[in-house]
């Protein structure tokens, strides 16, 4: 199927198989800048044409993206802002916008920082394995490799912790028990306060 249009800005008859505004790239460039008036760089105070319709959108305030860039970033500087918006663990400045700072009330430079926060403050178990892996090798000097309910030894066995530390369970060795795979799932699934009511629960299944 072929159109025939007439360009918006010579009108001179356009025939083609594709709806076209324009005759040629000239064409929309001198149409586009009829549109369009003179302003001065709110960064550079250079005067440059800007498009009406990107006037309209809020935009139009910058000759160029470098020129954007340049004057986003001297926005942030950081003796400027809100000293409340320093990173929660190591204290180092930070530029936030303002919405941000009233949606939350700590904010952290990097992901590592947020980490070592949690940590600190016991929000989240340590996830490096360090400390998990010193509560393992505790456990295991004072009661063994075997399993306390059925002896098994074959292979490593599991440990438990009696009260899970998502119910406030510490890391402490006298809340700890090894147990073998099988009665470890069995373990997870029942409430228990010591380490006895826990071994007698186990025995009765």
């Amino acid at each position: 199927m072929i159109y025939t249009q007439t360009c918006q800005n010579c009108n001179k008859p356009i025939s083609g198989q594709r709806k076209r505004k324009y005759c040629s790239e000239y064409c929309a460039i001198d149409y586009n800048n009829k549109k369009s008036i003179e302003r001065k760089c709110h960064y550079c105070k250079q005067t440059f044409q800007a498009r009406l319709k990107e006037i309209k959108r809020g935009f139009g305030r910058y000759c160029s993206q470098t020129c954007a860039s340049k004057s986003n970033n001297a926005l942030r500087e950081y003796e400027s802002h809100d000293p409340n918006t320093n990173c929660a663990n190591c204290d180092k400045p930070l530029y936030r916008k303002p919405s941000r700072i009233k949606k939350w009330t700590i904010f952290f430079c990097t992901k590592h920082c947020q980490h070592e926060y949690r940590v600190k403050n016991r929000q989240i178990p340590d996830y490096t394995g360090q400390q998990r892996k010193r509560f393992s090798i505790a456990c295991k000097d004072i009661y063994g490799e075997i399993c306390e309910i059925c002896q098994w030894g074959k292979a490593r066995c599991d440990t438990h912790h009696v009260i899970q530390r998502c119910n406030q369970g510490t890391d402490d060795v006298s809340n700890g028990m090894i147990l073998c795979p099988n009665h470890h799932r069995l373990a997870d699934k029942i409430e228990a306060k010591t380490r006895k009511e826990l071994m007698t629960k186990l025995e009765r299944l």
